[in-house]
């Protein structure tokens, strides 16, 4: 299951994992996503022990109970399943008024063994370096002006440098994000 689906950005991609694609759900709260079921995820749709693996891709910023969320998540995944869970730790405010925290490695961790799960991984999505130059990259493609073709321009040099900045100097202190696996 994928919660918070939005679009089914990795429809493609976890399609081709699935014996059958109508084992890939998405669930939403917003009608006008391609959302197979639109339900809350403080309060999921499901039985419990219902799935194998679920999906929550740059979510949990935007829900006012997380720890709610993630008792409902560990509910309907199976004995042995897994959580995959990505959230920003530096970004800018986004989907106002419904962006309200951001997630240390440690807040992550915590979370979710509060709950019950057993944390396998916690990666950081960058370094320090990344995440300098990807806020300089927004800060540059948001600001106002119409020189699209030069923000993209620009913003990509930014990124191919700082990326590498990234692989010189590894500092994981600061990063744009996490991703966790963990385990039911």
């Amino acid at each position: 299951m994928d919660v918070g689906c939005g679009e089914k950005p990795y429809y493609e991609l976890f399609c081709k994992a699935c014996a059958r694609i109508d084992l890939y759900i998405g669930l939403d709260l917003k009608l006008a996503s391609k959302a197979d079921i639109i339900g809350d995820a403080l309060k999921l749709p499901f039985s419990a022990n219902s799935f194998d693996t679920v999906l929550l891709i740059q979510v949990l910023e935007h829900i006012p109970k997380p720890k709610k969320m993630l008792e409902e998540i560990y509910r309907v995944l199976k004995k042995g399943g897994y959580l995959v869970l990505t959230c920003p730790l530096t970004w800018n405010l986004h989907e106002e008024p419904y962006d309200y925290f951001r997630y240390t490695c440690y807040g992550l961790k915590y979370l979710c063994e509060w709950v019950g799960f057993n944390v396998l991984m916690i990666k950081p999505r960058t370094g320090k370096w990344g995440a300098i130059g990807q806020m300089l990259c927004n800060a540059i493609y948001f600001s106002g002006g119409k020189r699209v073709l030069i923000k993209i321009s620009l913003c990509a040099l930014i990124s191919l440098v700082f990326y590498h900045l990234d692989k010189i100097n590894e500092d994981p202190m600061l990063s744009l994000g996490y991703l966790l696996i963990a385990e039911k």
